[in-house]
C-alpha cells in the first residue's frame, strides 16, 4: 500500500520526472479537488484532528515525517578500499618483504606512504556534501496540531497523513498539506519553484492538474502571511521535497561514478603496474640465474640480496608521490578558483571542468544580470497625428536609479557617450545627496519633475501609476557601500525594475527626502486588491485622489469631475487591454482621459506593434492604464470580498483609460558574449535553458552571441514541450538525442526538463556543465557531470548538490574556471610526465644494470627518497604553472582519453626515459671505474681473494686492491689502496696502506713498488725465500699464489703458533674483516653509487624544468628558455631538492640511513654535468620533430571534442 501511494504521489507531483523512468502518464493532483469533508473522510478524522489511537496506526503505515538518511559508507571500508588497487598491492608486498629480510627503514617508509596516500583519499571520498541532510535540516522541527479535539505542540516528525496542524506567519511548513482556512495566506516556495514571488494561498482552485496547487502548502517552505490551518495529505519522502531527496540518492547512487582524471589515473597506474610485475619477475629470474651478488653487501644470502633488489624495482614501478602531489595540485587549484570567484565542492570537480565540453546554463542571473532593468517606455496620447510616444530610459545600471527618461530619437550615440561621463562623475556622490545630475543640458529629461511638457506628464503619470500597483516594493539605499550595490530593492524582485525606474523619474526616490511619498498622497485601500497570479497575469489596486478628478496632472474626462478615487491595473498587455478601450488626449497644455471616442483598430494596431518590438528585444512587456472610482463604485468593490469577484466587476466596467507599455529587461551580463566565443573557440558548446517564451529566448540568444545573426532559429532553439509526446511522456532516447544534438536554446523549460538534457548529453558522449539555483534544480545538478549552484541566488540545497558554486553567479565565472580547470589538467599532466620518467627510467637503468652485471644504481630507500622527496618539491611547483596561451583554442578531450596521450610519450616520456637512463648508466660506470678501478661485477669480486671455512660458510678475506682517481696536491692522481690480511698473534694487525702514484698503472707495478717498500712485512709472512727474491715484475699473481698456500695450511692446521685457525679468530673479532669490506669493495661500491644517486637526483630535477613546455598537449610548446622565470616556485623547489640530496648525502646519520658515502667534490660537478646534458638532449632532440613535423601536419576537426592524441 505505502508504495502504491508513493508510485500515485510521484505521479501527480513530478509527472515529468517520472515519465522519463516509468513511461507513465501524469495523473491529476488527489488533494486538490477534494472537499475538506472528502478529506476528513478520506484520512478518518475531522475538524479537530485526528484520536490518538489511530496515530500509532498511521505511524507504522506511512512512516515518520522525515526524510531517508543517506546510508553514508563506512570509513573504516573506504578506507580499506584504498589498498585494493594492483599498484598499491605492489608496494604492500614490497613493505611485507622488507620486514622479512629486517629492512625495517624501507618497510616503515613504505607503509607510511600507502597510509598516507589512503588516508588522504578517504578524507576525500566522506567529505562529499550532503544534499539530503541539507534538505532535511531544512523542514520545520516543531508545529501546531489537531489531536482529540485539541491543539498541542509535538515534534513535525511524528505528523501522520490526516492530522490538522495550524499555520501562521513566519512558520515553516512540516509536511504536504491541503488548505482548509486560509486567511491571507502568502507562502515563499522559492526553494522548490525556483520563483522568488511570493504565492497567494486560495481554498478552491480552478487548475486541478497544476503541480504545486494554491490550496496546498508544502514542506519545507514558509508561510510569509496570514494564517489558517490545513490537514496532512503527505508525509516524509512522499512530500515534494522527499521526491527531490529521492532523485537526490538515485543521482548521487548513479553519480558514484570516477571523474575522467581519476579513470586516466586508474589507467595509467594498472598498466605500469602489470609492466612492473612482468619486468620484475623476469629480472629476478636473471639475476638468480646469474648469481647476482650486490659488492655493497658481501656474505649476504644470495637469494636475501635479489629479493632485496625486487623490493627496489617494486618501489621503482610506483610512482608513491602521484597520489599526494594530485591532491595538492587540486587543493591549489580549489584555492586559486576562489580567487576568481568559483568555489569548488570537491576536489577532482577542479580537474573535471578542464574536460568540459557542454556549458547547460540559466539564463536569468547567470547569463543575464538577474536585475530586471526598465528600458523602454510608450506612452499612449493622442496628439494631432501621432498617438504614441517613444521614449528610452538611459543609462541603465541594474538597481542604480542613477539616469533619465529621453526619447528614443533623440538618445544617439553622442548624447549616450556625454551620459555616461555624466554617470561617471557623479558615480561617487549620487545618493549621498538630494539633486539629480543634469542630464537634462544634454537632452530633455522627461523624468525630470520640472518638465512639464504633456509627453512628460504623459509618461509621469503611467509611471506613478506602476509605482503605486507595485506597493510591496521598495528601493533602498545602503550607505557605506559603493557603485551599484548601494541601491537594494525589497520585496518583489519582479517588480524591481518598475521601481527602479519611477526612481529616475525621481518618484520616491530615497534620497530626496523633501519629496512627497506618493504612496502616502494616493493611499492604497487595501482591502480592494486584486492580487497579481500567474491565471489572471494582472494586478489592481485602488486608490484615494489627493485632488478630486485628476491624477499627476492627467485630468479626469468630462463627467469623471468629482471622482474620488481610481484603480491602477497593471499586467500583460493582451489580458488588460480589453478592459481599456479609452485613451487620454492632450488639450492646449494639459492631457486629460478621453472618454469620449474608444481606440480606433489604427490605435490598436499601433500598440500592437509596439508590443511585438519590445518582445523582439527580448524586454518581458508590462502595460498599465486607470480606471476612475466614484463613491458608488468604491461601496460596491467594499461589498465584494473575493477577489476573483473584484476582478470580475473590473472586467466587466470596460471603460479604463489605457496609458502606455514598459519593456524591462534582464541584460546580458558585461562579457558573456566574449566568454560565449571563447567557449566556441575551445569546442565547448553553449545550451541556454530558461522559462521564458520562444521570443524572448531567441533574442536574448542573438544578444550574447549564443545564436548568431543568419542561423535557423528553429533548428537550434526548442521549446521543452517538444521533448514530451502527446500523453506528455519523455520521447524515446533516440528522438531526444537528435534534438539535443542540434539545440543550443531550450525555453519554457521546467526543472525536470534539466534532467533529461543532462542524461542527453551525456549519452552522446559530453562531459557536461549544469547550473540552478532552487532546490528543485538539485536532481540535475547532482545528475550533471559538474554540477554548478548560484553563490548569491541558490539555495543551501543546490549547494550541497553542486561540484562548484558561482560566488557571483555570473557565466564569465564559469568560462574562467573551465580555462583554470584545463590549466590544471595540463599542470598534472606534466607532474605525471615528470614522475612517469623518474619510474620508467628507474625500471630502465635497474634493469639494465642487472642484465649488465653492473651494481645497481640506487638502493630501495633511495629510490623512495627520489620520487618522494626529491622530486616531490617540483612536482608540486609545477602544478603553480601558469596557464599557457593557447589552452583556450584547443577542443576538450575526450571522457576517456588517456591522461598521457600518444604524443605525450613519444615526444614527451620515452625520449627523457632514454636520456637519464643513459646519463644514469653512463655516471655508474664512471663512478665505480673512478672509485674502485672496476666496473663489472665480476671485476669488482677479483678486487678482492678469500677464503672460505670448511663449511663453505662466510669468506675470509685474504688481500684486497682498489683504485681511486682524485684530486691531491695540485694534481690528479691514481691512489691505490692495498690490503693484506694475517694473523695478529703472528705478525700483527696490518692495515690498508695508500701509495700515491702519478697517473694510471698496472696492478703488478702497484704491487712491485708495494712489496719493495713493505719486505719486513714479506719477512714476517714467511716469504723471504719465494717473494724477496722474487724480481719485482714477477707480478702480483706469484705472491698471491705463495700467500694464499700458506693461509690455508693455517686455517686447515690452526698452525702459526696461535693455538686457533684464523677463521675463528676473525669471527670473534670480525675487526680486520670489516675494514676490508668497507674499504676495498663496499664503502668504493657505496661511494660509486652515491654519485649515481646524484645524478639520478639532478637529471630528475632539470626535467622539472623542460617538462614545463614538453611537447605533446596538441599545441605548439615554447622553448624552455622562454618559461625560464614564469614560475618562481620552481626555483624554490629545486633548489630545496639540490641542498635536500646533498644534505642528506654528507651528515653522518642521516646518509647511514640512505646507504649514502659522501663522494669527492668532483662527483657532484660530474652529476651536475650529466643532469645538464639530459636537459639538453631533451630539450632539443624530441622538440624539433614536434614542432616540425607533428604540429605541420596537425588539422583541426570541425567537430565538437578532443583532438584524440
Amino acid at each position: 500500500m505505502a508504495q502504491a501511494h508513493l508510485k500515485r504521489f510521484f505521479l501527480s507531483r513530478f509527472p515529468c520526472v517520472l515519465m522519463a523512468t516509468t513511461g507513465e502518464a501524469a495523473h491529476r493532483n488527489e488533494w486538490s479537488g477534494l472537499s475538506p469533508e472528502q478529506l476528513f473522510n478520506k484520512y478518518s478524522g475531522g475538524p479537530t484532528g485526528l484520536a490518538s489511537s489511530v496515530i500509532a496506526e498511521k505511524q507504522a503505515k506511512h512512516g515518520r515525517n522525515e526524510l531517508e538518511k543517506e546510508q553514508r559508507e563506512n570509513i573504516c571500508k573506504v578506507f580499506a578500499m584504498q589498498f585494493m588497487s594492483p599498484v598499491v598491492g605492489l608496494l604492500l608486498l614490497a613493505c611485507v618483504a622488507s620486514f622479512a629480510l629486517q629492512e625495517f627503514a624501507e618497510g616503515c617508509v613504505i607503509l607510511f606512504i600507502v597510509t598516507i596516500n589512503a588516508c588522504l583519499a578517504t578524507h576525500q571520498e566522506m567529505s562529499a556534501g550532503d544534499a539530503v541532510a541539507k534538505l532535511a535540516a531544512m523542514t520545520a522541527p516543531k508545529c501546531k496540531v489537531y489531536r482529540d479535539g485539541s491543539v498541542k505542540e509535538v515534534e513535525a516528525t511524528e505528523l501522520v497523513p490526516g492530522d490538522v496542524i495550524e499555520l501562521a506567519t513566519g512558520d515553516g511548513v512540516p509536511a504536504d498539506c491541503r488548505l482548509i482556512e486560509c486567511m491571507e495566506i502568502l507562502a515563499n516556495e522559492a526553494l522548490l519553484t525556483g520563483e522568488s514571488e511570493e504565492v497567494r494561498k486560495v481554498l478552491v482552485v480552478e487548475d486541478l492538474d497544476e503541480p504545486f496547487s494554491k490550496n496546498m502548502c508544502f514542506m519545507s517552505t514558509s508561510v510569509t502571511n496570514g494564517r489558517g490551518k490545513a490537514i496532512i495529505t503527505s508525509t516524509g519522502m512522499s512530500t515534494q521535497v522527499g521526491q527531490i531527496a529521492f532523485q537526490l540518492k538515485n543521482a548521487k547512487k548513479k553519480g558514484n561514478r570516477l571523474t575522467p582524471l581519476q579513470m586516466a589515473l586508474n589507467r595509467l597506474g594498472g598498466i605500469i603496474g602489470a609492466i612492473a610485475v612482468v619486468v620484475l619477475i623476469g629480472i629476478v629470474i636473471v639475476a638468480l640465474v646469474m648469481g647476482y651478488e650486490d659488492p655493497d653487501e658481501p656474505g649476504v644470502n644470495r637469494v636475501q640480496v635479489i629479493v632485496t633488489v625486487a623490493v627496489g624495482f617494486a618501489v621503482s614501478a610506483v610512482p608513491e608521490g602521484l597520489p599526494m602531489v594530485v591532491t595538492i595540485c587540486l587543493a591549489l587549484g580549489c584555492r586559486d578558483m576562489v580567487d576568481r570567484q568559483a568555489l569548488m565542492v570537491s576536489l577532482p570537480a577542479v580537474e573535471t571542468l578542464g574536460s568540459c565540453s557542454v556549458i547547460c546554463s540559466d539564463k536569468t542571473g547567470t547569463l543575464t544580470e538577474g536585475k530586471m532593468t526598465g528600458i523602454r517606455l510608450f506612452t499612449f496620447m493622442r496628439a494631432g497625428d501621432s498617438s504614441i510616444q517613444d521614449l528610452h530610459f538611459y543609462p541603465t545600471k541594474g538597481f542604480n536609479p542613477n539616469g533619465g527618461l529621453f526619447k528614443t530619437k533623440e538618445l544617439t550615440l553622442e548624447a549616450k557617450t556625454s551620459m555616461e561621463g555624466i554617470f561617471e562623475g557623479s558615480r561617487e556622490t549620487f545618493g549621498s545627496g538630494t539633486h539629480f545630475p543634469a542630464y537634462g543640458e544634454v537632452s530633455v529629461n522627461h523624468g525630470d519633475p520640472t518638465e512639464k511638457s504633456c509627453d512628460s506628464v504623459s509618461a509621469r503619470a503611467f509611471m506613478t501609476a506602476c509605482f503605486l500597483n507595485s506597493h510591496t516594493t521598495s528601493l533602498n539605499y545602503v550607505d557605506g557601500n559603493t557603485g551599484s550595490d548601494c541601491w537594494k530593492p525589497k520585496g518583489n524582485m519582479s517588480e524591481a525594475a518598475i521601481i527602479v525606474a519611477a526612481a529616475k523619474m525621481q518618484i520616491n526616490m530615497p534620497i530626496n527626502k523633501p519629496v512627497v511619498d506618493v504612496r502616502a498622497l494616493y493611499s492604497m485601500v487595501e482591502e480592494l486588491e486584486v492580487p497579481f497570479s500567474s491565471a489572471r497575469k494582472m494586478q489592481i489596486t485602488v486608490h484615494m485622489c489627493e485632488t478630486p478628478g485628476c491624477f499627476e496632472c492627467l485630468v479626469f474626462g468630462p463627467g469623471c469631475e468629482k471622482h474620488t478615487a481610481f484603480a491602477v491595473i497593471k499586467g500583460a498587455p493582451d489580458r488588460i487591454l480589453p478592459l481599456m478601450p479609452y485613451a487620454a488626449r492632450k488639450v492646449g497644455t494639459t492631457v486629460q482621459i478621453d472618454t469620449n471616442e474608444q481606440r480606433t483598430a489604427t490605435e490598436e494596431n499601433n500598440i500592437t506593434s509596439c508590443n511585438d518590438s519590445l518582445a523582439e528585444q527580448a524586454l518581458r512587456v508590462l502595460g498599465a492604464g486607470i480606471l476612475t472610482l466614484d463613491e458608488g463604485d468604491l461601496k460596491i468593490l467594499r461589498s465584494i470580498d473575493k477577489a476573483e469577484d473584484r476582478q470580475a466587476w473590473f472586467a466587466e466596467q470596460k471603460r479604463a483609460c489605457f496609458l502606455g507599455l514598459i519593456g524591462n529587461q534582464d541584460p546580458p551580463r558585461p562579457g558573456v558574449a566574449g566568454a560565449i566565443q571563447t567557449c566556441r573557440n575551445a569546442g565547448i558548446r553553449v545550451v541556454m535553458i530558461t522559462g521564458d517564451q520562444k521570443a524572448t529566448a531567441v533574442a536574448i540568444a542573438k544578444q550574447i552571441n549564443l545564436l548568431k545573426d543568419g542561423e535557423e532559429v528553429d533548428d537550434k532553439v526548442l521549446v521543452c514541450s517538444e521533448m514530451r509526446d502527446a500523453q506528455n511522456n519523455m520521447k524515446p532516447d533516440n528522438i531526444l538525442d537528435e534534438l539535443c544534438s542540434r539545440v543550443n536554446v531550450f525555453s519554457r523549460a521546467q526543472p525536470e526538463d534539466k534532467i533529461a538534457i543532462v542524461h542527453t548529453m551525456q549519452r552522446n558522449g559530453f562531459v557536461c556543465g549544469m547550473t540552478g539555483d532552487g532546490v528543485n534544480d538539485a536532481p540535475a545538478l547532482k545528475a550533471a557531470d559538474i554540477g554548478i549552484a548560484m553563490g548569491i541566488a541558490g539555495t543551501d540545497v543546490a549547494k550541497g548538490a553542486a561540484d562548484m558554486i558561482l560566488l557571483d553567479d555570473n557565466f564569465v565565472t564559469i568560462v574562467v574556471a573551465v580555462e583554470e580547470g584545463r590549466k590544471i589538467y595540463a599542470n598534472i599532466q606534466k607532474f605525471v610526465s615528470f614522475l612517469l620518467g623518474t619510474n620508467i627510467g628507474e625500471i630502465v637503468y635497474l634493469s639494465i644494470s642487472i642484465l649488465a652485471s653492473l651494481p645497481v644504481p640506487l638502493k630501495a630507500l633511495q629510490i623512495i627518497f627520489l620520487n618522494l622527496m626529491s622530486d616531490g618539491c617540483p612536482a608540486v611547483a609545477i602544478s603553480k604553472e601558469p596557464a599557457d596561451p593557447g589552452i583556450m583554442s584547443v577542443k576538450p578531450r575526450l571522457k576517456k582519453s588517456n591522461i598521457m596521450t600518444p604524443h605525450w610519450w613519444l615526444y614527451g616520456n620515452f625520449p627523457h626515459v632514454f636520456f637519464e637512463s643513459l646519463a644514469v648508466l653512463v655516471a655508474l660506470v664512471l663512478a665505480l671505474y673512478l672509485n674502485l678501478g672496476a666496473i663489472t661485477l665480476d671485476q669488482i669480486d677479483d678486487l678482492c681473494t678469500s677464503l672460505k671455512n670448511s663449511d663453505g660458510s662466510a669468506p675470509i678475506p685474504t688481500s684486497c686492491v682498489c683504485y681511486n682517481y682524485q684530486y691531491e696536491k695540485g694534481d690528479w692522481q691514481t691512489q691505490v689502496d692495498w690490503y693484506e690480511e694475517g694473523s695478529s698473534c703472528q705478525f700483527g694487525s696490518v692495515k690498508a696502506e695508500s701509495v700515491l702514484y702519478d697517473g694510471w698503472i698496472e696492478k703488478e707495478d702497484a704491487w712491485t713498488l708495494w712489496a719493495v717498500t713493505h719486505a719486513d712485512v714479506l719477512t714476517n709472512a714467511g716469504c723471504v725465500g719465494d717473494c724477496q727474491s722474487a724480481h719485482p715484475d714477477s707480478g702480483w699473481t706469484q705472491y698471491q699464489s705463495t700467500l694464499s698456500d700458506k693461509w690455508t695450511t693455517a686455517v686447515t692446521d690452526g698452525g702459526w703458533g696461535c693455538g686457533e685457525s684464523l677463521y675463528d679468530m676473525f669471527s670473534e673479532t670480525n675487526h680486520d674483516t670489516e675494514f676490508a669490506h668497507d674499504y676495498c669493495k663496499t664503502k668504493n661500491t657505496k661511494i660509486a653509487r652515491t654519485q649515481t644517486f646524484i645524478t639520478a637526483v639532478y637529471c630528475e630535477m632539470m626535467r622539472a624544468y623542460t617538462v614545463r613546455c614538453a611537447p605533446g598537449d596538441g599545441t605548439d610548446p615554447p622553448w624552455m628558455w622562454e618559461v625560464f622565470m614564469r614560475n618562481w616556485w620552481m626555483h624554490v623547489a629545486c633548489s630545496i631538492s639540490f641542498w635536500l640530496t646533498i644534505f642528506i648525502s654528507l651528515v653522518p646519520g642521516v646518509r647511514d640511513l640512505f646507504q649514502l658515502s659522501p663522494p669527492p667534490f668532483y662527483g657532484y660537478l660530474i652529476a651536475i654535468a650529466f643532469s645538464v646534458a639530459n636537459a639538453f638532449f631533451d630539450e632539443f632532440v624530441p622538440k624539433p620533430f614536434y614542432k616540425w613535423v607533428v604540429l605541420r601536419r596537425q588539422t583541426t576537426s570541425s567537430k565538437i571534442g578532443p583532438p584524440g592524441v
